[in-house]
């Protein structure tokens, strides 16, 4: 309740504010506020106008318009499939035209479909998969931990190899990747999906694809408001509220705007915390809680310069995991120590747009900041080995007693990461240029990124000190395994029962120049290259103590410089006026990292079973190249859109992080090579002015080629978390119900087929079956209001889709229970 009474303030306090905003208006403008269709609430179509002559006027135009991103949306054909206007290039085009394979959800789809999460987006995307989490370096399960995965190129090792934008910034983390932070999806125009490598225009995390979240833009002269309730319960669960507000406030007549969007909610926690003695502890452990604020205001001084400034908050907390033991049945676990996260991003902009007759100058400044903070369970990863692996061989006469006691000991792994990062951008954009009476585009530029990351960890062994001193009659500091007998290692503190303590630092910096160029060698035939030339340096140190530090030299530092090249090129032939046949070729790669250090007498046969003779301090860039080639065709009468594409991906020296078990510890090393190939498709139709049907599928082949030791990854297994086949097929009918209310529902089921989630035949999570999603919603639309019941996971599907393992702790992973809601949106 406390929270529902949060949720009525805030949309009462910007109910308001636009009230306020409106009654300003004269009434003349206030009827140029534009208002929802009947069908769909918020398909709002306009004229065709002619070309607005200055810069200043095309900017406004553009962002009057159904897009509201800076960008013409694409008038749409009686009965015809709307087509949309993208920026995958830096530069507007219309989705059909891009000479790559493109995947759209706009803000309507967004909102209309209740996708609220990346795991969502991958379900309605083909070629795009997730894994469950961080865990493979310590971390945990929850939000912003999935690690992207786009046509088989993996993200849970290394650096990250989907980047991830918002607008003009970039928000990757590139090493000590706990995942992709991940902004909500508030008041968004679209989210553009880039499969392929996009290193040309996006740099070294884009090796796999790109994700880029396009933000509704200030309108300069139009008061306007949306507001979005949102109550809903979940099977197993809870209650569930979200409230959703965005406001566009004009603030000085053709010149400057402000928009605000705001988002506050919380998810019920499913999954149950079970005493040691199998009675209910806790249930629902796993509750999300989460606030999101994101201002934008657009300043037009001139008819020929832009300035945008915008700033996003974002915090996300939740009480526990989403992930059960699957030993204690659907739901439960029984873990000795909780494992709540806190998630903190901002991020501050600024992008300058300077107009010319010819071309754009385009600067981007941005700061991200990010504190993710969480506590895991360390039990099995700490006091069990402890236990079993050192006090064991050295007192095996108290080997029973050593296990029951020590061994079980809950330990705490709490750790706080933190990213600070800035970018620059600075590129120069033709418009309407010819070289030699065909048309001519290009596009070039400069990056700069510095990235500094911190990773703090400390790590209690809670009553190690106590219970040591009970069995063996010593106090542990005075043991074989003290301070003084290890060296005196930094940060030992058996008074607080620290066993580990670990700090770690990087510094990254990037330099990059890229330019692209697209030339119409026939009227019909267009050929477009690209290059960028990127150079990096990274500085890093680590300091750790503890008795688990054992056999490790600290302080650790290293170094290491990477230069890289990533060329693309693509042929694009216009069959007809609506037909697009193309073929891409590009380069993709992502930076190097450190790694370690591990120690080489404890890990020794561990490194040996993987053919490492030495402890590595560093891991090497990886690098792949990309063979596409599709078809883009709208037909009968833009009735019926078909995208297809086929495509091959050699993928060499892959970055792949192993766990070592019996020192307790993990590595990231480039082992092999690897091969992706397969195709994608989006078939879409308008059956009648009412009907439009849809279907939207993948297939993935993507497997071994190379590997030093078989053990590790035999060549011909399948790469991890790469799904050979998805599919999304979809519904929606429009219906009229009075002369002011029409009705609409809607329908989709999401399948996605199995994939591997370890090498090892033996391991759990080897094999990942293949499971379905059912989704539908119905509603009407009353003037500007729009009411829609809704369902997720209508099947209540309990498929255990993962098997993510947490500090070396196997766990299972599923959707969402059954969750039914009910929605009301207003648009002013």
């Amino acid at each position: 309740m406390r929270g529902h009474r949060h949720s009525i303030q805030v949309i009462l306090l910007i109910g308001t504010i636009v009230s306020w905003g409106a009654s300003a208006v004269s009434p003349a403008l206030a009827q140029t506020v534009t208002t929802s269709s009947a069908s769909t609430h918020k398909a709002r179509t306009s004229k065709t106008k002619a070309k607005p002559s200055t810069p200043k006027a095309r900017a406004e135009a553009n962002a009057s318009s159904t897009s509201n991103d800076g960008t013409v949306k694409a008038p749409a054909k009686p009965l015809g499939i709307e087509q949309v206007v993208v920026t995958s290039a830096k530069r507007a085009q219309l989705i059909n035209k891009v000479p790559e394979s493109v995947s759209v959800l706009t803000g309507q789809q967004l909102i209309e479909n209740h996708i609220t999460t990346f795991d969502d987006v991958t379900r309605q995307t083909p070629g795009l998969s997730f894994a469950a989490g961080s865990s493979v370096s310590g971390g945990i399960v929850g939000p912003n931990t999935q690690n992207l995965v786009v046509r088989g190129v993996s993200s849970t090792s290394g650096s990250a190899t989907t980047a991830v934008y918002l607008d003009d910034v970039p928000v990757t983390q590139d090493n000590l990747y706990d995942g992709a932070e991940l902004p909500r999806f508030v008041d968004l125009s679209r989210v553009e999906v880039l499969r392929g490598p996009q290193g040309t225009l996006f740099g070294s995390s884009s090796e796999g694809g790109t994700i880029r979240l396009i933000t509704n833009q200030p309108v300069l002269n139009t008061y306007s408001a949306d507001l979005i309730s949102d109550g809903s319960g979940t099977v197993h669960g809870g209650a569930n509220y979200d409230e959703q507000g965005a406001i566009n406030i004009p603030l000085i007549p053709n010149q400057m705007a402000l928009r605000i969007a705001g988002d506050v909610g919380s998810n019920s926690g499913y999954i149950n915390r079970l005493n040691q003695d199998g009675t209910l502890a806790k249930a629902g452990v796993n509750d999300e809680h989460y606030n999101f604020l994101r201002a934008t205001l657009k300043y037009v001084p001139t008819d020929d310069l832009v300035v945008t400034a915008q700033v996003l908050s974002q915090n996300d907390k939740t009480g526990d995991t989403p992930v059960f033991y699957t030993q204690l049945g659907t739901y439960n676990e029984d873990k000795k120590v909780s494992e709540p996260s806190n998630d903190s991003f901002f991020v501050p902009s600024l992008t300058v747009q300077k107009f010319f007759p010819d071309f754009s100058i385009t600067s981007a400044s941005s700061y991200l900041q990010r504190d993710f903070s969480f506590q895991s369970d360390g039990t099995v990863f700490n006091s069990q080995v402890l236990a079993t692996a050192f006090f064991d061989p050295a007192f095996p006469a108290e080997k029973t007693q050593d296990d029951a006691l020590i061994g079980g000991l809950p330990s705490q792994v709490h750790r706080n990461d933190r990213t600070y990062q800035a970018s620059e951008e600075l590129r120069a954009t033709s418009t309407g240029l010819r070289l030699f009476d065909r048309d001519f585009n290009v596009i070039g530029g400069f990056f700069y990124e510095y990235q500094r990351q911190v990773r703090d960890d400390t790590e209690p062994a809670n009553g190690i000190a106590a219970d040591f001193q009970s069995i063996y009659g010593i106090p542990i500091v005075d043991s074989s395994f003290g301070g003084a007998a290890l060296g005196d290692l930094p940060f030992a503190d058996y008074q607080r029962d620290v066993v580990y303590s670990d700090h770690q630092a990087l510094i990254e910096k990037q330099y990059a120049g890229f330019t692209q160029a697209d030339y119409a060698i026939l009227p019909r035939l267009k050929f477009t290259a690209g290059v960028r030339y990127s150079y990096a340096t990274q500085s890093y140190t680590r300091d750790s103590g503890g008795v688990l530090a054992f056999g490790n030299v600290f302080p650790f530092t290293s170094s290491n410089d990477t230069y890289a090249t990533t060329p693309k090129f693509s042929l694009a032939y216009d069959l007809d006026k609506e037909s697009l046949l193309y073929a891409t070729v590009a380069k993709g790669f992502r930076l190097g990292g450190p790694t370690g250090p591990v120690s080489g007498i404890t890990c020794k046969s561990d490194l040996a079973a993987v053919g490492i003779s030495n402890p590595p301090t560093n891991y090497a860039p990886d690098k792949l190249w990309s063979y596409e080639a599709g078809l883009k065709k709208l037909f009968l009468q833009d009735k019926v859109s078909f995208n297809a594409g086929v495509f091959y991906i050699d993928w060499q020296n892959i970055q792949q992080t192993i766990n070592l078990p019996t020192c307790g510890a993990s590595i990231t090393q480039n082992f092999g090579a690897a091969k992706s190939y397969g195709t994608e498709l989006e078939l879409r139709a308008r059956v009648t002015q009412a009907l439009t049907l849809s279907a939207l599928g993948g297939i993935t082949r993507a497997v071994i080629t190379q590997s030093p030791n078989d053990l590790a990854a035999a060549p011909g297994q399948e790469l991890l978390n790469v799904p050979k086949w998805t599919g999304t097929f979809g519904a929606d009918y429009t219906f009229p119900v009075t002369t002011n209310v029409s009705g609409f529902a809607h329908g989709d089921f999401d399948v996605v087929g199995s994939s591997r989630g370890a090498f090892s035949d033996s391991d759990p999570a080897a094999n990942q079956p293949r499971y379905g999603v059912l989704n539908g919603r119905i509603g009407i639309t009353v003037r500007r209001w729009l009411f829609t019941l809704y369902g997720q996971n209508l099947t209540n599907n309990k498929t255990i889709i993962q098997r993510p393992s947490i500090n070396f702790v196997e766990e299972g992973y599923l959707l969402r229970p059954l969750t039914v809601g009910v929605r009301a949106s207003l648009h002013f």
